[in-house]
């Protein structure tokens, strides 16, 4: 834009300059050229400036879809009808976009390891966990369910770019898998939200793993060129009981991981602290 803009006022300074020293009708004549130029050039570089923008529009929003899908993993909803150049655009990047996620959905389902962290994928962490349930239901063994996501990770990813966010993802899950027992499973549930099960365990352990992580994660901040940066994650837990299918399970966590997310940055909520107008 303000290329154009300056390649449009180039020939009319020069106008001006020109008129100003040659013109030999004096001073009035002069600031009437002057006014009539800068009009014009005002006028005439606002309507360029906003065919420009209605011209450009369809780029810039193809490009917002396309960071929305890197980054929150959303669908475009791009119109496909238009048959001009930008229209072809949004088109293929619709029509790219979704069938690039049909086939990664696709093969994570014939894989069972997240190809970021190299923990099980959101598939494995399904087929586990249900596994867990039936046995835990039958053989009445504790465990414990913790799904956590990191704090402000969409500002990191805006601030620091998706490489940045995708170490300190990683970062993440390795300083879990230090803290947790070679018996407990770890997995990407999607996003940056991580899923723990702790067999064996009540609140109190959790809360002493949780507690670990937290320290760790605290002592450990991720130098770049603007400073550090401080991860923090919000965390929900819930402990099993006799009575949980998958469902019900997965919901008494994942809204426990809300709480604490409308809470503040670093919270952990226990779904069995939570009344029960907060448990669906």
């Amino acid at each position: 834009m303000l290329v154009t803009s300056f390649g449009i006022q180039v020939p009319l300074i020069i106008l001006i300059v020109y008129s100003v020293y040659s013109n030999p009708q004096g001073y009035e004549s002069t600031v009437k050229i002057l006014v009539s130029t800068v009009v014009a050039s005002v006028l005439g570089t606002a309507f360029t400036l906003y065919v420009l923008y209605y011209l450009l529009a369809p780029v810039s929003l193809a490009s917002r879809k396309l960071r929305e899908y890197i980054t929150d993993k959303k669908i475009p909803d791009l119109p496909t009808f238009y048959k001009d150049g930008a229209g072809q655009l949004m088109s293929d990047v619709q029509y790219t976009v979704s069938h690039l996620d049909k086939l990664i959905r696709s093969l994570e389902k014939t894989s069972s390891t997240d190809y970021l962290t190299g923990i099980s994928n959101r598939f494995a962490a399904e087929t586990r966990l249900k596994g867990d349930i039936a046995r835990s239901s039958r053989n009445e063994h504790k465990m414990t369910l913790v799904l956590l996501d990191i704090d402000d990770f969409k500002k990191i990813n805006d601030k620091y770019g998706h490489d940045i966010g995708d170490f300190c993802l990683k970062h993440v899950v390795n300083i879990i898998k230090s803290n947790i027992r070679e018996s407990d499973w770890i997995a990407r549930w999607g996003g940056d939200e991580i899923m723990l099960m702790l067999f064996d365990s009540d609140e109190m352990y959790a809360s002493n793993v949780l507690e670990r992580i937290s320290v760790s994660l605290e002592e450990n901040s991720i130098p770049n060129s603007l400073g550090y940066i401080k991860i923090t994650i919000s965390v929900g837990v819930t402990q099993f009981e006799s009575e949980y299918d998958f469902e019900k399970y997965f919901k008494k966590v994942d809204t426990s991981l809300l709480e604490a997310k409308r809470r503040g940055k670093g919270q952990i909520v226990y779904s069995s602290k939570l009344g029960k107008g907060n448990i669906v």
